[in-house]
């Protein structure tokens, strides 16, 4: 029994191969739309992925727009991801004029799909989609909906899309990345937001905590987003209230992380109205607050040793 079921596999694999390559072949002498009739008739009988996904580009190649209801059934059945990308492709790209019913697999591919690279494909097939008036409200709340995810990597897509697509209505939810545990999403959610045509006033104060995290990448992307929506004068008297509000409780660490981030935002924008507190900052609690303080005054004030040396000397710094 074994040995007959290894050669009907081996006998269909070689129909499935020979099958497809006489189409493939024969596709300059026969119509359009037979060569679609027959791609369709093979996917039917096939059990090989690779020859299931040549027969979806080359039916994506072919511009097939006469069979909506197949292909839905492949991307939402097939038990193969990379086979059901390529129905998603079909979908996406040559069923416009079915309006809603085009996107409607791809958004329950959102709400219903296991595989992450499925739902990932789906979102990046719906982006471009979205820039058309009768998709784009669908879509938008199938993606504002991932922002609250459990999975990273779909908030961070999601939001990335957003971004991408300027979509205001998603401001909230941005802001609220902004405090996420994980810095790739700080990231992504700066970027979103930077990417808005509307920079929401209540991301200010999360931008300036993050600051305050140990991480440069996450600092040089809040710091550029400051610099982007604020006057330079206003940023930095923000950061100045901050370097003065924290002195007293200085001891504490994540006021000293956030300490240290200001300090280096005040260097990199060399305004000299900062040095009375950096100063004050030589006598910090922790050393890599002192040493950042150090660094900024060199930038804002590189004789500032000889400068201020009485009032270094009232302060008993060396």
């Amino acid at each position: 029994m074994f040995i007959i079921t290894k050669l009907y596999e081996k006998k269909l694999l070689y129909y499935n191969l020979t099958s497809l390559d006489k189409i493939l072949k024969d596709l300059n002498k026969i119509s359009r739309s037979e060569a679609i009739e027959r791609l369709h008739g093979l996917y039917s009988i096939t059990d090989l992925k690779t020859t299931r996904v040549k027969i979806l580009e080359t039916l994506n190649e072919l511009h097939d727009k006469t069979h909506f209801e197949e292909i839905e059934n492949y991307f939402i059945s097939d038990e193969d991801p990379d086979v059901r990308i390529e129905a998603a492709k079909l979908l996406a790209f040559h069923y416009n004029e079915r309006k809603a019913k085009a996107i409607q697999p791809l958004i329950w591919v959102l709400e219903n799909e296991q595989k992450n690279e499925i739902k990932l494909t789906a979102i990046r097939l719906l982006v471009p989609l979205a820039y058309r008036s009768e998709y784009r409200a669908l879509i938008i709340e199938s993606l504002k909906k991932l922002l609250r995810s459990n999975d990273d990597n779909l908030k961070i897509e999601a939001a990335e899309s957003l971004g991408f697509l300027k979509e205001n209505s998603a401001t909230n939810d941005l802001v609220e990345m902004l405090k996420s545990s994980n810095k790739q999403i700080r990231i992504c959610a700066i970027e979103a937001l930077s990417n808005l045509t509307h920079f929401p006033d209540a991301a200010i104060p999360n931008l300036l905590d993050c600051l305050g995290l140990d991480s440069f990448d996450v600092w040089r992307f809040a710091l550029d987003a400051l610099k982007k929506k604020l006057d330079e004068n206003i940023l930095i008297n923000r950061l100045l209230s901050i370097l003065e509000d924290t002195e007293i409780n200085n001891d504490n660490i994540k006021v000293g992380y956030l300490r240290r981030g200001v300090i280096k935002a005040l260097g990199e924008l060399g305004d000299k109205k900062a040095t009375n507190l950096l100063l004050n900052a030589l006598k910090d609690w922790y050393y890599w607050v002192r040493e950042e303080a150090v660094n900024a005054l060199n930038i804002i004030e590189p004789k500032w040793r000889t400068k201020y040396r009485a009032q270094l000397k009232k302060k008993r710094v060396k």
